[in-house]
């Protein structure tokens, strides 16, 4: 026979359930960062691949680190770092509203992490002038006739 207790835990467990995972919907898996670059005009590239060029915003995931490189003719190549950090505050969030059920599904889904910065700002370094390589024809030192000059006091 059902009793009431048994009716009231499955009600709890009801609602519950649809809460796992609770962090995967209420928070976001991709942050907007702001690229800016002084040249601007360069071009970013994220993880190897070209997304646009400078200034731009570009949505990047948040459950992995990145490289963001930048580059322009006549210019250095720089490249930055993005990491990503789990927000404990996502993690209290979850434990509280779920009584951790949803940590497991949230932990695999990357929704836990946050990227380190949403703003990246990158002063281009001129590439260095090469000189042409000057050539002498000048004879071997064996050659060459030294004088000295005396000078009188």
């Amino acid at each position: 026979m059902i009793n009431k207790k048994d009716i009231k835990n499955f009600f709890i467990l009801l609602c519950i359930i649809p809460l796992t995972g609770c962090v995967a919907m209420l928070g976001k898996n991709n942050t907007n960062v702001t690229i800016n670059s002084e040249p601007s005009d360069a071009e970013i590239r994220v993880d190897g691949v070209f997304v646009g060029k400078t200034p731009s915003v570009v949505p990047l995931s948040n459950d992995k680190p990145h490289i963001i490189t930048l580059e322009k003719e006549g210019y250095e190549k720089e490249a930055v770092n993005l990491g990503n950090e789990v927000n404990p505050g996502l993690i209290v969030l979850e434990t509280v509203l779920t009584g951790g059920i949803g940590l497991v599904v949230d932990s695999i889904s990357g929704s836990f992490h946050q990227l380190e910065k949403d703003k990246i700002s990158v002063q281009l370094k001129p590439k260095a002038v090469k000189k042409e390589e000057e050539e002498y024809n000048e004879e071997p030192s064996s050659k060459k006739q030294t004088t000295k000059k005396k000078y009188k006091k």
